[in-house]
This record gives structure tokens, C-alpha cells and sequence, in this order.
């Protein structure tokens, strides 16, 4: 459902449900990709997410964000810059002003020599592709790989009409915490995967050491690749906390846009046929 108003301890809909729980309380779960809520103003093509939330570490330059215009159609804008809780765009939004949602694509990490059973599985759990079927091919004399790709369902290649709108490949990625002040397999930068429940959770590339929220504990924790706790800190907060961690870890957001692929001949793009 969409949220209308919200106050400290309750919320409106913004359409009646018409079933209704019978009286029964139920648990509320916001949508894993939302990041923010904005006013769009006509003839604009800026945003400010409305409680001041950075962006910076949720989106970056040529990331497509979801928003609702007046007429309730959901819109596709994508984003020139970032600075703070101020989103430019490279669209300009025509219509009434009015209060949306803001969401950002769901993501996989995938390898650069994933598997064909591995780039499916990856596909599929992402909205909208519905089942594909893949192959590989490669690698080449520079240890690339093209993996074919063909819808199989009915919410595949019809909701893709263009590759920039649904099926969109990155380099970098501008949701990572740098850690540090723990054992060596353990330090590094580790990448934001998606979200469960709300909260990011986070892998270092090239281990199966992660970092993720338990909200039965009520705490942050580090995890080694045999899921052997390495550091915690309490908190409610959605965003990784940046002090408090145990054993004298230190974890802190990294500004900018780290590089998921390296060397001068890195390639990854998308084409329809």
C-alpha cells in the first residue's frame, strides 16, 4: 500500500483496505529498495529527499530512480548528480506538485566469469525479469564473457522495452563500508548486495565475510566467511553505524564510487536483440 502521512506512532494509507485484519495487528514491511520520499515540483529536474537522508551512499551518476508522478504513474529518472539529500536529473518532471516515493533499482553483484547457472539465478531474483534462460560464451583472448540471455515468461522482454530501464550494468558502486582494525581476511571494502527487511546488507568481494542487521538481536554484526561473529554494535539505525563496534573495529562509509572492476580494457554493457 502507499503511505499517505505519517506521525510518530501511526500512519495513513492512501487507499482503504478493504478486507481489513479483523481487529488483528499485523506486521508492516516498507519496500527493501525505497530510499527516500521528495516533493516534485513542475518544469523541475532536481529532488531533495524530504528528512535530509545522503544519497551519496545509495545511488550514484547514471542510476535510474523510481517516482510517482500526479496522475499516479510511476517514472524512471535518471540521475546526473548527487550531492547530499539533492538528486539532479538529466529529465526535467512536468506536472502537478506532489509528494512520492523515491526507489532505486534492485541490484545483483555477480562475478565476472559467473557461471550461466549463476547469471540466472541472479536474474531471476531481480524484479520484473521473470525465468530467463542463459548461455555463456568465452572467455576470449582478454577473459571476457557474453552470456545470452532470453526471457522465458511473460513479464520478461515485454516489460524491457530499453536495457537502461530494467537491465542496467555498473562498474563501480557507490554503497560500500571500508573496514578496518580487525583480522587481515576480514579488512577491506565491502559492497552493499541489497536490502533485507529495510536494512543493507553488505559482502566483501572475493570472500564470503559479510556484514548484515538482525533486528530479534537488535545489532550490526561482522560476519567471517563460516559466519563467525568478528564485530557487533547495537543499534536500530537503517544506515551502518559508523562508532561503537566491538573489538576495536572501525567501519566507515566510503564517499565515493569504488570500482568493482579494474584494468584499462574493463567492459560491461547490455544489448537487446
Amino acid at each position: 500500500v502507499d503511505v499517505a502521512l505519517v506521525s510518530s506512532d501511526s500512519l495513513i494509507i492512501a487507499s482503504y483496505h478493504k478486507r481489513g485484519t479483523d481487529g488483528n495487528a499485523v506486521h508492516g514491511y516498507r519496500m527493501d529498495n525505497h530510499i527516500g520520499i521528495c516533493t516534485l515540483t513542475d518544469n523541475s529536474n532536481m529532488l531533495t529527499e524530504a528528512n535530509s537522508r545522503n544519497l551519496e551512499l545509495l545511488i550514484e551518476v547514471g542510476d535510474f530512480i523510481k517516482v510517482t508522478n500526479s496522475f499516479g504513474q510511476d517514472k524512471h529518472l535518471e540521475v546526473s548528480s548527487v550531492t547530499g539529500s539533492v538528486v539532479n536529473l538529466l529529465s526535467t518532471y512536468h506536472g502537478s506538485e506532489t509528494v512520492t516515493s523515491i526507489y532505486t533499482r534492485k541490484r545483483a553483484l555477480i562475478p565476472v566469469d559467473a557461471s550461466s547457472a549463476m547469471m540466472k539465478f541472479s536474474l531471476e531474483s531481480l524484479p520484473g525479469i521473470g525465468s530467463v534462460d542463459v548461455s555463456r560464451f568465452g572467455p576470449n583472448l582478454s577473459n571476457g564473457y557474453v552470456w545470452k540471455i532470453t526471457f522465458t515468461s511473460n513479464s520478461g522482454e515485454n516489460m524491457c522495452p530499453s536495457p537502461d530501464h530494467c537491465l542496467k550494468t555498473h562498474k563501480t558502486r557507490a554503497s560500500v563500508v571500508d573496514v578496518s582494525s580487525v583480522s587481515t581476511e576480514q579488512e577491506g571494502a565491502y559492497v552493499m548486495t541489497g536490502f533485507d527487511n529495510g536494512f543493507p546488507h553488505y559482502k566483501l568481494l572475493g570472500t564470503s565475510s559479510f556484514i548484515e542487521y538482525s533486528k530479534s538481536d537488535e545489532k550490526w554484526t561482522l560476519y567471517d566467511p563460516s559466519s563467525l561473529e568478528i564485530t557487533d554494535v547495537p543499534s536500530s539505525d537503517t544506515f551502518l553505524p559508523s562508532h561503537g563496534w566491538s573489538n576495536g573495529a572501525v567501519i566507515n562509509q566510503n564517499p565515493g564510487s569504488f570500482a568493482l572492476m579494474t584494468g584499462s580494457n574493463a567492459q560491461v554493457y547490455v544489448t537487446l536483440e
